[in-house]
């Protein structure tokens, strides 16, 4: 994975809306910068055994992320869902394993 934070993405906490709807309402989002890389195929076939297909990973500043409860992200114009978070490269930043939405 890229070391230098140079992509641009959209973090987004999204609630569901009243009701049994299935539409969402963003409540909050944050664009900050990140690395992106393609998962390796262990961690793919981690995420199957789980049952969600891995689409992409981020690797971010920590203390940017954990300013919200963030559920979803936005990159390149598509919508991710965040499956789930690990260490990054050292105690300062964090990786997202993103699914589609």
């Amino acid at each position: 994975m890229k070391l230098t934070p140079d992509k641009e993405i959209t973090l987004q906490k999204r609630k569901q809306a009243n009701g049994r709807s299935s539409e969402y309402t963003v409540v909050a989002q944050a664009q900050l910068l990140c690395s992106v890389s393609e998962p390796g195929t262990h961690l793919k076939a981690d995420a199957a055994a789980l049952g969600y297909e891995l689409s992409l990973t981020v690797q971010l500043w920590r203390s940017e992320f954990e300013t919200d409860h963030y559920t979803h992200a936005v990159f390149d114009g598509k919508e991710y869902r965040i499956a789930g978070t690990s260490p990054g490269r050292n105690e300062l930043f964090v990786r997202l394993a993103l699914t589609r939405s």
